[in-house]
């Protein structure tokens, strides 16, 4: 990619360092899947000493994301949207970059490196989920009916931005399905994939990249709130697996979607696997470790998650299944 294909679109002046940054990732990706020495990524030319990987990590970790959404948020609604779009790769990887260590190094260092990493992952991608979702719900509750998400006419920059949420969510629920699959199948890793795999090239735009990195195999997949005719069509039939939102997920809810009408439709509602989530996360013991303040904190998530979600059924192990299958399917073909 050139400087220009890296900081493209009109977003691009208020996240230059984060597109920077997912650029080096995704190189670093194709040293890892390619096993290609000849690419260099994270390199400062100008210091050759400077450690670029831990800049970038430091950045990710501290106060990079929260700034980039900070400069967005000065930016108009629908290139804001965009920004956002793009900004969640650091957010996925933010919690599951240590997914590519096996990647790297060959296998986990541990059965219970591997457990803990997928554990920490689900659990805050979790919660991230349900913040999104009782956003949401405070949203529908000042507009006094969900039919606010779909008016136009009315609030077009929140129908534009609930579209992009929508989005967002839908990757979250599908990185906590993807890592089911890989506690599932131990030489299986799972990583969001920044700019090179997502834009670059229509027939191999992907989210997330599966990689059994025992036979070296990996294949792209694609989430989508309700996939059409066309997505697949343009697809790389042999290096992409698509995911729906509304089909494989279970992510939908009958919602009114215009004032004074008493018309419901199925419309996508992401967040719910990952709401109910939220019951499985630990709050003593090795799995809580990680949730700082966890033993007050947890109690407090459970509450609001099953006060959102209680009555809804997910079948989350039939759900992982036929994610299996459509992927191996891909991978071992």
């Amino acid at each position: 990619m050139t400087p220009a294909e890296i900081h493209r679109g009109a977003h691009s002046e208020y996240m230059r360092e984060a597109q920077d940054y997912s650029y080096q990732w995704g190189r670093m990706m194709h040293i890892i899947l390619r096993q290609d020495a000849s690419i260099t990524a994270f390199q400062d030319k100008g210091n050759p000493r400077r450690d670029g990987l831990t800049d970038y990590m430091g950045w990710l970790r501290g106060n990079g994301i929260d700034q980039t959404m900070q400069n967005l948020n000065q930016a108009p609604t629908d290139v804001r949207a965009h920004g956002i779009n793009e900004l969640n790769f650091h957010i996925l990887n933010s919690y599951m970059s240590d997914m590519t260590i096996p990647m790297a190094a060959g296998d986990w260092e541990s059965d219970t490196e591997r457990h803990q990493t997928i554990n920490m992952a689900q659990d805050r991608l979790a919660i991230v989920a349900l913040q999104h979702y009782m956003e949401r719900e405070d949203i529908i509750s000042l507009g006094q009916g969900t039919e606010i998400l779909f008016d136009k006419t009315q609030h077009p920059d929140l129908v534009t931005e609930h579209a992009a949420i929508t989005g967002i969510i839908q990757e979250y629920d599908a990185a906590i399905i993807l890592l089911d699959l890989a506690r599932k199948n131990k030489h299986l890793s799972i990583a969001p994939a920044p700019m090179q795999f997502e834009r670059t090239r229509k027939r191999t735009n992907v989210d997330f990249i599966v990689t059994d990195f025992a036979e070296q195999r990996s294949v792209g997949v694609q989430v989508k709130s309700r996939l059409r005719s066309e997505d697949v069509a343009i697809a790389d039939p042999d290096r992409v697996v698509f995911l729906d939102g509304d089909t494989d997920l279970g992510n939908v809810r009958v919602q009114r979607i215009q004032r004074g009408r008493s018309t419901e439709q199925v419309r996508p509602w992401p967040g719910i696997i990952g709401v109910k989530h939220i019951d499985l996360i630990k709050g003593h013991g090795p799995r809580g470790r990680h949730l700082a303040g966890s033993g007050k904190l947890v109690p407090i998530l459970k509450h609001a998650a099953r006060k959102l979600t209680g009555h809804l059924k997910v079948d989350r192990s039939e759900v992982v299944r036929t994610v299996g299958d459509r992927i191996f399917s891909k991978l071992y073909e």
